[in-house]
């Protein structure tokens, strides 16, 4: 499969997805390169925010790779405050990846939707926090959004290791400060809860998005292949016309030829 060809495919205008690579696995299958045509013949139709972050890629190449330096920079940052230093570093790299993504969903059509932009950014905070997402992403061929890691994305890892704190004496219990304790953290596990919750409804809604997408693929497909069927059909029956005129002019000459002429 031509790396370029595919290339080319998911650069394009998302309505045009399904009619061009299935053109191009017929060109492939005309040039006997039928593996070649099953391969594009599979390739998925993007979803439409996976779409969005594809064009991204080609338009905002220096936006895009600038969040993909700040990811760099994160994960060393990162390391650094796991090993017991650098707290400081992390949240100033935290915010320095948020800016990037910000600048990139800044270049995003205003006629996009609230949930696609939804989706890209999630897609982006993945990218900053996992490898392998983000080179799906630098690739310009997503097909689904991607999801970003753990409870609260890039901001998670922002919180994730803060800075040491100094050790503080120890304090006398007053009077309601074990309520005060119980309400927190009663506080803090409804919050955590209603994170479940949107995550889950954002997973529900993204494979909800990536099933429609399928099935419209389908479609699209089953409605092209009836066209080419139907066509086949209408030449099949002018076939079938001229040859029963044919038919019809042989028995006139043979009953002319009985007759004597």
């Amino acid at each position: 499969m031509d790396d370029d060809a595919v290339d080319r495919l998911y650069g394009l205008p998302l309505e045009d997805f399904v009619r061009e690579r299935d053109a191009l696995a017929k060109a492939l299958r005309g040039d006997g390169d039928r593996e070649g045509a099953k391969a594009v013949k599979a390739l998925a139709k993007p979803t439409r925010a996976a779409w969005v972050v594809n064009r991204v890629v080609r338009e905002q190449r220096d936006a895009v790779d600038a969040v993909a330096a700040a990811a760099d920079a994160l994960a060393d940052a990162q390391a650094a405050a796991l090993s017991g230093s650098g707290g400081g570093a992390l949240r100033t790299g935290t915010e320095a990846a948020r800016s990037a993504i910000d600048h990139v969903l800044a270049g995003v059509p205003a006629g996009e939707s609230e949930a696609t932009r939804d989706a890209v950014r999630a897609t982006l905070h993945a990218a900053v926090i996992d490898p392998e997402a983000r080179a799906a992403v630098l690739a310009g061929r997503l097909t689904h959004e991607r999801p970003a890691t753990g409870f609260g994305g890039l901001a998670a890892v922002g919180e994730a290791a803060p800075a040491a704190k100094p050790r503080r004496k120890p304090r006398t219990t007053k009077p309601g400060d074990d309520d005060r304790e119980r309400e927190a953290q009663e506080a803090r596990r409804r919050e955590e809860e209603a994170r479940e919750r949107e995550a889950r409804r954002q997973a529900a809604v993204r494979r909800a998005e990536s099933a429609e997408a399928a099935a419209q693929d389908e479609l699209e497909a089953a409605q092209a292949a009836l066209t080419e069927a139907e066509a086949a059909v209408k030449t099949r029956r002018a076939e079938v016309r001229g040859a029963k005129a044919r038919v019809a002019d042989a028995r006139r000459d043979l009953r002319r030829a009985e007759r004597g002429g």
